[in-house]
């Protein structure tokens, strides 16, 4: 499958650390712009960078992920739409389930364009909240590499 040009998707997300988020959908909106398979795959490389910490994953490579919200742990089925759709779409691309990561993005996208909208800011909240674990993971104390 072909994604998008990675430079895009690596300054969007590099706008997404320093917090220009206005910036980072501007890189983005294009993308979207140009219809749901350029979305798909957008969303596919954003999930991309989100999935190395899409925490708990068993012995055969499926991973789950936990909600939390506030009540506590939730299952993904209590969860607003748009983070069901976010979450349930990350999962299936770190699991390398494309089918299911493509029914879930046609069934929102041809049904609730408020969800997919919504749910696209948050798989790249993931996406950028994953590249600061691994920033933070990386450098020192002192802000030097590792």
């Amino acid at each position: 499958m072909l994604l998008p040009d990675p430079d895009t998707i690596t300054n969007a997300v590099a706008r997404g650390i320093i917090g220009d988020r206005d910036a980072a959908m501007e890189l983005l909106q294009p993308l979207l712009d140009k219809g749901p398979l350029s979305a798909f795959r957008m969303l596919g490389a954003l999930a991309e960078v989100a999935s190395p910490h899409t925490p708990d994953c068993d012995d055969r490579g499926n991973c789950f992920v936990i909600v939390e919200g506030p009540k506590g742990t939730e299952t993904i089925d209590e969860a607003p739409p748009a983070i069901r759709f976010a979450v349930q779409f990350v999962q299936a691309w770190s699991n390398h389930d494309m089918n299911t990561a493509l029914d879930l993005f046609q069934a929102v996208a041809e049904t609730d364009g408020d969800t997919l909208a919504a749910g696209t800011e948050i798989v790249f909240d993931m996406a950028v909240a994953s590249a600061e674990y691994l920033l933070a993971d990386h450098l020192t104390e002192s802000g030097e590499p590792r």
